[in-house]
């Protein structure tokens, strides 16, 4: 294969942010400020330049779609001695890139300029993720730390912006947990490493959709990066609060949230044409910064290398689609293997467990999958596997996929039935759960239906009370489920409860279901029941209508430290005499944080 040699100076500036272990590096970086904007130049490997379509090596590349990713390695997309190699950017080595450069205002954080370059690029340091806290801390003081702070306090503007544009942003310093750009909960392994991989995230996402809408500017057919919500998603706001609310709330919450998240959301998809991002809110996206890594991203390459070069296409407009319905059918097929092969693994793993009685301390993963395997064996259930359902199931740590899975895969048979009962039970008191456990029910077997709700009656008076039937279809025989509620929504999730309570052949906790409203005649004073946090609601929410029947009002006040770049807010919460304290990177999550820790204490006894 002939490659084309790098001749003359660098143009450009750069550095790379990647993990430790990295080696295929496709993406550069640098910031210069000034009084009024930013100016960002994102610089990535040229590998059309390399690799030439319909060539060995692109042939390869189109086979596989994208570098696969093990707990040991990886299966690259290119091969190494290219992929690691030639055009990796490797520090102190000339290197072909295409570079978008993109002038951002300061004050409204939008897009002024967007230039796109065929550049030589000598990078000048390899960092890792780990590394820049230590940076941005001055414990490291390298000749790019200014760069580093500029490109920081950038990045954090750019986060709060997306946040307040209603993106699906979520990032905790504290424990490492972000969610990606389809809204989706992942954990870094390393705390240390978020400050840097939100670093690199916001860029890439910046210069992505700018690339994007250039594209668009200009014209160029590209593989677009389309992100669709389901039918059964909820409000975008709605969701965004649960996201922001999810690292305060217990680890169980949080678990049942990423559950319903990759429920109501599909992952991303590529297209010829544009349908618009749905996780990130952006009405325009690709994936234009990893061509080393992802074949649409070299599709997009080449497209734009031919645009710089006489303004014409190196594909049609129609070979986008083509290319789009490709890379989803190699993708499809990929993820059913992967999933044909942890199954198998997880069924042995789980067998094991239940053959040794080592049921009690597995982490949620795997007693889902011990779950699994003890509903769908037709049998009744172990003593062991009983015995630790139903203390975690007391203990509100089952994860909500295992109860999904008993209520609708179990044999029903007296043997199952306490630990059916002890599911409603649960759900009876979050019986926003319920409702996303016939979701995964819906996901797991294609005879269920989505669930209707029909609003019956609404009592008059002071108090209105709202009468819901829900009903489910599985396989043409109707389930139904009725309840009332000051509240539509609430009525709707415990008439969902109802349902499941019926299919489970057990009754309803009516103790613990949402009782009628007392008569504005006759009123019987009642004591505010102790606050309890609800995964699915916002702490602040719940401790101000817990203050509000309490006749008290909770009061927030806040103190700044840290370096400017990377603020440390710290919000004092009061209520009555009570004072607690929490921290965190933003003021909104330092005030969910106390809300919290307040809700805690007042639940220890008042």
């Amino acid at each position: 294969m002939k490659t084309e040699k790098v001749y003359g100076e660098p143009t450009i500036s750069g550095l790379t942010i990647d993990d430790a272990s990295t080696r295929d590096i496709d993406d550069a970086i640098w910031v210069e400020e000034t009084a009024t904007a930013w100016k960002v130049t994102v610089s990535i490997a040229d590998v059309a330049a390399f690799v030439k379509d319909g060539d060995e090596d692109d042939l390869r590349a189109r086979v596989m779609a994208e570098t696969r990713y093990f707990a040991s390695g990886n299966s690259p997309m290119l091969r190494r001695d290219l992929s690691e190699g030639d055009i990796s950017l490797w520090p102190g080595q000339k290197r072909r890139v295409l570079a978008v450069t993109i002038a951002v205002d300061k004050e409204s954080l939008t897009n002024t300029d967007v230039t796109v370059s065929h550049e030589i690029l000598v990078s000048l340091a390899k960092l890792t993720y780990r590394e820049i806290p230590a940076i941005l801390n001055g414990e490291m003081d390298p000749p790019y730390r200014a760069m580093l702070i500029s490109a920081a306090s950038l990045t954090r503007a750019l986060l709060d912006k997306r946040r307040l544009d209603g993106a699906f942003v979520l990032y905790d310093l504290n424990n490492g947990w972000v969610a990606s750009e389809e809204g989706f909960l992942r954990r870094i392994e390393s705390h240390d490493a978020t400050v840097g991989y939100i670093l690199i995230q916001e860029l890439m996402i910046l210069a992505n959709s700018a690339i994007a809408r250039w594209a668009v500017d200009q014209d160029i057919p590209i593989l677009f990066r389309n992100h669709v919500a389901r039918a059964a998603a909820p409000d975008r706001a709605e969701l965004q609060r649960q996201l922001g609310g999810a690292i305060t709330a217990p680890l169980q919450g949080l678990d049942a949230l990423r559950q319903r998240t990759h429920l109501l959301l599909d992952r991303a998809s590529y297209g010829g044409s544009v349908l618009g991002h749905y996780g990130l809110n952006l009405p325009v996206y690709t994936h234009f910064t990893s061509p080393i890594r992802r074949y649409a991203d070299l599709i997009n390459h080449r497209q734009i290398r031919r645009a710089l070069k006489d303004g014409t296409h190196f594909y049609a407009k129609d070979q986008m689609t083509v290319f789009a319905e490709h890379i989803a059918t190699v993708m499809k097929a990929e993820d059913a293997a992967t999933s044909r092969a942890m199954k198998e693994k997880s069924e042995q793993k789980a067998a094991r467990a239940i053959g040794a009685r080592q049921i009690d301390g597995l982490a949620h993963k795997d007693f889902e999958r011990v779950t699994k395997v003890e509903a769908r064996s037709g049998l009744d259930p172990s003593a062991a596997f009983a015995d630790a359902f139903l203390l975690r199931t007391r203990e509100n740590k089952t994860p909500l996929l295992a109860m999904t899975v008993v209520l609708t895969q179990a044999p029903m048979t007296d043997a199952w039935r306490p630990m059916r009962a002890a599911i409603i039970a649960a759900l009876a008191q979050r019986p926003e759960d319920a409702v996303s456990a016939l979701a995964q029910a819906a996901s797991l077997d294609p005879r269920w239906t989505v669930p209707q709700y029909e609003l019956t009656s609404t009592a008059p008076g002071t108090v209105p009370v709202f009468e819901v039937v829900a009903s489910v279809s599985i396989d043409g025989v109707v389930w139904t489920g009725k309840a009332s509620a000051k509240q539509k929504k609430r009525a709707e999730q415990l008439a969902t409860v109802a349902i499941l309570a019926n299919m489970a052949g057990v009754p309803v906790p009516q103790a613990d279901m949402e009782r009628p409203p007392v008569s504005p005649t006759a009123p019987v004073p009642v004591a505010a029941p102790v606050p309890t946090l609800n995964p699915s609601k916002d702490p602040i929410s719940t401790l101000q209508e817990w203050c509000q029947i309490e006749n008290v009002m909770p009061s927030y006040t806040f103190e700044v430290s840290g370096p400017p770049h990377i603020p440390v807010m710290l919000c004092a919460c009061k209520v009555r005499e009570l004072i607690v304290h929490a921290r965190a990177g933003s003021k909104i999550d330092a005030k969910r944080g106390a809300a919290i820790e307040m809700i805690r204490v007042l639940g220890d006894g008042r």
